[in-house]
């Protein structure tokens, strides 16, 4: 739309958190969440063209990126870092309460939907806690729609963050979709996992917390190779929801990548 084409490139100043909170506001009137909608998609294109210059200009190969988004309850702290509403604020739906939910969710569909037109990872998102649920968001669906559909299909109870659960299923879907001719074998280990949390999991889950993470590792790639796959994607964990005197994992942990905390600038 022509709309979509003039704004991209200008909403370098908007996030994507800003514009899910707008959406998902049910005081948002409707010329508001047209504009929304809009910008949302602009944004979604720029980055998808920003992400293709850098990797043409570095001589890299664009990762195949599989946001994972954490869907448990402590998710729903306050989001470090941002202004506190107040409750005038909230009463009046000028200003909504910012979660480290929030702050996860936006980014794992702006991940999920900035991948190439003809990916197959397209629009694939997982979203988990006790239970890991698999998410397809079709291209052209509005920001509205695709935050209402992982809110309200996330299955399990919420009260605990089963994150080895959701990675043996990532390993599991993978190997059906090389079965079935859609990606090659050398492909699965190009591809990223994006897990967007708080790293409040269940132990052993996730290095940091497992002291036999190693151990696991390599249970995790046996998993793979009985599967039909020659290793295991890479593992990025954004902590969300990091303070200054929090516990970090070790970066130097196999085949993870780690990431800390947010800002205007992420």
């Amino acid at each position: 739309p022509k709309a979509v084409e003039m704004l991209k490139g200008k909403t370098g100043a908007l996030t994507p958190l800003e514009l899910y909170i707008t959406a998902k506001n049910h005081r948002t009137s409707e010329a508001e969440m047209e504009q929304t909608e809009t910008l949302w998609k602009a944004m979604t294109a720029d980055t998808r063209e920003k992400i293709a210059a850098y990797c043409v200009d570095n001589g890299v190969r664009r990762r195949k990126v599989i946001p994972m988004v954490d869907m448990s309850g402590s998710m729903d702290q306050q989001l470090p870092g941002v202004t506190h509403p107040t409750r005038a604020d909230l009463h009046n739906g000028l200003y909504s309460h910012k979660s480290v939910s929030d702050a996860a969710m936006s980014l794992g569909i702006m991940a999920a939907t900035t991948a190439p037109e003809d990916d197959p990872l397209y629009g694939v998102m997982l979203s988990f806690s006790s239970l890991p649920v698999w998410f397809n968001l079709p291209q052209g669906t509005s920001l509205q729609s695709m935050i209402r559909s992982v809110d309200t299909n996330t299955r399990g109870d919420r009260l605990n963050t089963d994150f080895a659960k959701a990675y043996l299923e990532v390993i599991g879907t993978l190997a059906r979709l090389v079965a079935a001719g859609k990606m090659s074998a050398e492909e699965v280990t190009d591809v990223t996992l994006l897990a967007l949390s708080d790293l409040q999991f269940d132990s052993p889950s996730c290095p940091g917390y497992d002291r036999n993470w190693d151990t696991t590792y390599q249970r995790l790639e046996k998993e793979a190779v009985r599967l039909g796959l020659p290793g295991l994607p890479t593992m990025i964990f954004w902590n969300l929801a990091v303070r200054p005197k929090s516990i970090q994992a070790e970066s130097t942990k196999r085949g993870v990548e780690f990431l800390s905390g947010y800002s205007q600038n992420n």
